[in-house]
């Protein structure tokens, strides 16, 4: 060993300035480092002289090097690098207590990353970890050398800016971030586009204790999320407000699927040369109980949450079983077959291979023959993954199951995809139907083009939301093969809805009865 002197250590030794047990660098004549544990133990005479010393050293460099690599794990996220949840506490903890002494403030990023789900599900997990180590190289270029940069799980991370003096700082920051993550991600397996969503909160103007802190930039960052997305927004009162109903509402939602509180209803569909009942479209509906009374929540009311929380997986595969076994059981009740229409969820579509089991699965159960079944989907599902589409649609089509396209005209779909798509029916969207008899409206010129589109592909096409018989009256005479709508019937329960079909026989002779008029009530 060399650098070493061993007359400074025997000094020491001599005059107990080094502890018994103690460790040092050595270095090799080849420059290599070694870190020696040394345990020594001085021996003196009666009189206190000093007799002898005894000092045995051992090689511990490996060992300490696994204990760092073992701390270093327990620290941080594997996929990252990035100090993990435990570890961002106990920063955070020491930050909050410097700031509580020195009366700095301290700032906390909660950033959730957009669409990430959907980069997960569509092109595998493996891209998704490729994205999150992007984005996490991303994220650290924007942020100061001392700003702690953490990964929570998933695709959430929080960030400490601790010695800000000003607001604008922050916001440079949080743009920064924003403008780095909407850049294109040009992963192994294609090209992903994402964004994020930041909440932030400030101690200890919003709050002193750590949970505090979190909730509030938690609750900012669904702010930013209900705000559109790709943005941030700073906590306020209202939010925390807002954010408690969130989680009320989530608690409530995860009650009702467990207690079955939902119900469908169903609305039929007439083909409009015949006046024939031709189908009908399951609609789903909360059932919710207030006090005493039961409360009938739309589903424009949860079905968003639904999707945030996972909760739409389930809550579909229920629709979809729950149609399936009802319209088997109006055939088996004398009602004639009729085509029954069921809603897929993005989360759903893009889980293809539980998607086709699960369909396979319902209609083995319920001996419904699958021709009287139709999927619909919406053309932003489609555009998302358009050849992924192509390949579930087609495997579910081989089943005889049918496709439609809804809210038809809102999703920008080109003619070449349509083109390809094994789809046998679009169903055009009420925003567009509602306008078709308003005197200088553009909504009958829009009509006109996909019905003839349409007819090009050889598709049939559903109107939806027909509610006034001059609206009835123009689709029949553009050639609209059916329609539906309050024209004809509100959404109905099972045993109202057979009741319904039961006593207008296979049509409707005399509705509408008069142009203009309305059946909405």
């Amino acid at each position: 060993m060399t650098n070493c002197s061993l007359q400074p250590i025997w000094q020491q030794l001599v005059h107990e300035q080094i502890p018994n047990q103690h460790e040092n660098h050595w270095q090799a004549k080849n420059g290599e480092q070694f870190l020696i544990a040394w345990s020594n133990n001085v021996i003196r005479h009666s009189d206190g002289s000093l007799r002898s010393i005894i000092a045995t050293g051992m090689d511990v460099t490996e060992q300490r090097r696994n204990e760092q690599r073992l701390q270093h794990v327990a620290g941080h996220d594997a996929l990252t690098g990035l100090p993990n949840r435990a570890l961002f506490q106990v920063r955070l903890g020491e930050h909050l207590s410097l700031a509580s002494r020195t009366g700095d403030e301290v700032v906390l990023l909660f950033l959730d990353l957009d669409r990430f789900k959907q980069v997960n599900d569509t092109m595998g997990h493996q891209a998704g970890d490729e994205l999150l180590r992007e984005a996490t190289r991303r994220i650290l270029s924007c942020v100061r050398q001392y700003d702690l940069v953490a990964r929570l799980g998933g695709d959430e991370f929080t960030i400490i800016l601790p010695q800000l003096s000003h607001l604008h700082t922050v916001e440079l920051i949080a743009r920064r971030i924003l403008e780095e993550l909407a850049r294109p991600f040009s992963l192994e397996q294609g090209v992903a586009h994402i964004s994020g969503s930041i909440g932030i909160t400030l101690f200890p103007r919003d709050g002193r204790e750590m949970e505090t802190l979190l909730k509030q930039a938690d609750a900012a960052m669904y702010c930013a999320k209900s705000a559109g997305r790709n943005t941030f927004r700073f906590f306020t009162e209202e939010m925390q407000v807002a954010a408690m109903h969130h989680l009320h509402q989530e608690e409530a939602l995860r009650a009702a699927l467990h207690n079955q509180e939902f119900v469908l209803h169903y609305q039929p569909r007439l083909d409009l040369a015949s006046r024939q009942i031709i189908g009908v479209e399951a609609l789903l509906r909360w059932q919710r109980a207030d006090g005493a009374l039961l409360e009938l929540v739309p589903p424009n009311a949860f079905l968003d949450l639904a999707e945030e929380t996972g909760l739409i997986v389930p809550l579909g595969a229920w629709v979809l079983q729950t149609a399936c076994r009802q319209a088997k059981s109006w055939q088996d009740q004398g009602l004639p077959p009729l085509q029954m229409a069921v809603n897929l969820a993005p989360d759903q579509f893009r889980q293809p291979d539980t998607l086709i089991e699960m369909v396979t699965q319902v209609l083995q159960e319920t001996r419904l023959d699958p021709a009287c079944l139709e999927l619909e989907i919406t053309e932003k599902m489609i555009m998302a993954d358009e050849a992924g589409a192509v390949q579930t649609m087609n495997r579910l089509r081989s089943l005889h199951v049918k496709w439609s396209i809804d809210n038809f005209g809102t999703g920008h779909s080109s003619l070449g995809s349509l083109t390809s798509l094994p789809v046998q029916a679009v169903k055009i969207d009420e925003r567009f139907i509602q306008g078709v008899t308003v005197p200088g409206s553009e909504a009958a010129v829009t009509v006109r083009a996909m019905l003839a589109l349409a007819n090009r592909l050889q598709l049939r096409v559903v109107a939806e939301g027909v509610e006034t018989a001059a609206q009835w009256q123009f689709l029949q005479e553009q050639g609209c093969d059916a329609l539906q709508g309050f024209c004809c019937s509100h959404p109905l329960p099972a045993d109202r809805f057979a009741e319904w079909v039961q006593q207008h026989g296979t049509g409707i002779a005399t509705w509408p009865a008069q142009p203009g008029t309305s059946n909405r009530d």
